[in-house]
């Protein structure tokens, strides 16, 4: 966003951070950043990435608590998920060549992500998290990997969505061209 502004420095650009549907009209939302399958069929979508969701823990975390080794293991632990009721926190998982979920369950919770990462940073538990959110961490040693081999190989969907085509403004449509291309650039690193 910084370099986005440095491009458009007569903009303004405000954030409205929720996982509940928005109303674009009504709360004067432009552009809305969403993941997962779009729940108004009204929206213009562009297709940002795919991101695939990865268990994970601070080596801190797994030292007190051992590292779970099947998805069974997840019961014992303290899965730190999102506050509200979500599709999210029930984990899949692949099983002995079956789909399974899991209701991964814990002591603390957050409405957004970005918390969620916090608090797994901290070592409070294991989280699961779209590879877009833990990629930096997992680079680092910050947090590691956990039931890589039970990971279901499909992929979370993030998209830009607005409200219409037509009498798109200026400001909105360079944010779009703007975000389509550096995801586009950090989907394909050699660029």
């Amino acid at each position: 966003i910084g370099e986005f502004l440095e491009r458009h420095p007569k903009l303004r650009v405000e954030f409205h951070l929720t996982n509940e549907p928005v109303d674009f009209v009504e709360q004067r939302i432009d552009v809305s950043i969403q993941g997962g399958p779009l729940p108004d069929s009204s929206l213009v979508a562009r297709r940002l990435l795919d991101s695939p969701w990865i268990v994970c823990a601070a080596p801190s975390y797994l030292a007190r608590h051992g590292t779970p080794r099947t998805p069974d293991e997840l019961a014992h632990h303290n899965c730190i998920n999102f506050s509200h009721r979500t599709h999210w926190n029930l984990w899949p998982m692949a099983q002995d060549g079956e789909a399974t979920t899991v209701a991964a369950k814990g002591n603390v919770g957050a409405n957004q992500g970005d918390m969620l990462l916090e608090l797994a940073r901290y070592g409070l538990g294991l989280v699961r998290l779209a590879r877009f959110h833990v990629g930096d961490d997992l680079a680092s040693g910050r947090l590691v990997p956990v039931l890589a081999d039970f990971q279901p190989l499909g992929q979370e969907p993030l998209y830009l969505a607005y409200q219409s085509r037509k009498h798109l403004s200026p400001r909105v449509r360079a944010f779009l061209d703007f975000m389509q291309a550096k995801f586009s650039k950090a989907a394909r690193p050699d660029l």
